[in-house]
Formats: C-alpha cells, structure tokens, sequence
C-alpha cells in the first residue's frame, strides 16, 4: 500500500493529539504513591531528660505526735544535691522548714532514728563527708535560738573544745538537753565520751568505768 503525503499529515496530526492527551491524563491524575517527610516537616523525636532522683527519710518523736522528714533531690548534673529538713504533726499539719542545703555528692546526710529530745524540743541532723562528721542541732519549732543562730553547730564547737579529740559519733539524748558524744584519741583509739549540753554549749566528760 502506497501512501500520500496527505495520509502522512494526517497521521502525524492524529499522533500529536494522542501524545497530548496521555500527558493531560498523566498531569491531572492523583499521585497516589506515599512520598517520605522532607526534614521540615517531619515530627522531631524528644528525648525527655532523666527526673532527678530523690529519696526520703522519716523520723518520729519518742511520743508519736510529731515527725522529722529529711528530702534529698539530685540535681541534673548529678553533681550534688538539696537537702531539706522539715519538722510537723504526724498528720502532715503545722508543717515547718527547719534546714535547707546544696551539698556535692559524696556527702551522707541522714537524720537518726533518735534524732528528737525526750520533750520534742529539739533535733539534730548528721553529715559524713571525707570521714568527717558534722552535727547540727535545731529547735524543732524552727525557730532560731537566742543568739539568733538558726542551728548549733557541735561539730565546730567540738573541734574548738577538744582540740586534740577526734569525734567519733552523737548516739542519742540521755537528757532533754543532754547529746551525748562519743570520741577517737589522736591516735585513732576509743576515747572518752561527753555529754553536750545544749544551754551552755559545753561538753562535760563522763566517768569511764
């Protein structure tokens, strides 16, 4: 068979039409196909950083009536920690804070199980850091005391005193306003033990037996 020119002409115009309409078809059809999150808007991952972490020691009063509650809260270095000490009824009411401190980690701060005077009046806290023992007493109302210190520091008053003892422990009262405290001799033996009087601030030697 023997084509003209004009069947030619005509062919090409019928090819162009139809590649026309393909790619008309092509461009208003729906890509369907899921396409991946470009990094703008793609959902960021967050990583919630680790809580702090926190312990709690309580301690009642010889009568039941009233508690000591000591809160540690690692902060989010993990470098050192807060330390708050709270006085208050059993049931939580007429709470008071009676000490807050930052102390680096290493440090052992901790309230006795015998922590409170017989008469509820008083309370002392203990701290171990290097081997080194700190004791503070407070007035468990959270009041200061008549010099207007907030706490009595026995260890510095320790030191002062007895220059050539080392303290070894406070074990308890053996009165309401009596500490009683035990000692190392500079060469590290059991050494004598004191009462600490909280009016006079002194200590007084106890007879050894």
């Amino acid at each position: 068979m023997r084509y003209t020119v004009r069947d030619l002409i005509i062919s090409a115009i019928v090819l162009v039409v139809l590649v026309s309409g393909v790619v008309l078809v092509r461009n208003r059809t729906p890509d369907t196909a899921p396409r991946a999150a470009s990094p703008d808007t793609a959902h960021p991952i967050t990583i919630s950083p680790q809580p702090p972490l926190s312990s709690t020691m309580t301690v009642h009063s010889p009568d039941g009536t009233e508690q000591l509650v000591l809160k540690e809260v690692e902060d989010r270095t993990g470098t050192q920690s807060a330390y708050v000490l709270t006085a208050s009824d059993v049931s939580g009411a007429n709470r008071r804070i009676i000490y807050q401190s930052v102390a680096p980690n290493g440090t052992n701060v901790r309230i006795p199980a015998n922590s409170w005077s017989p008469d509820n009046k008083f309370v002392f806290i203990i701290a171990i850091r290097n081997e080194q023992l700190t004791v503070f007493v407070f007035q468990a109302n959270g009041e200061a005391f008549a010099d207007g210190s907030p706490y009595i520091d026995v260890s510095s008053l320790f030191r002062d005193r007895l220059p050539t003892a080392i303290l070894r422990d406070v074990t308890g009262w053996d009165d309401p306003s009596l500490l009683h405290v035990m000692t190392y001799t500079a060469d590290k033996t059991l050494g004598p033990s004191y009462w600490f009087d909280i009016w006079s601030k002194s200590f007084i030697e106890l007879a050894r037996r």
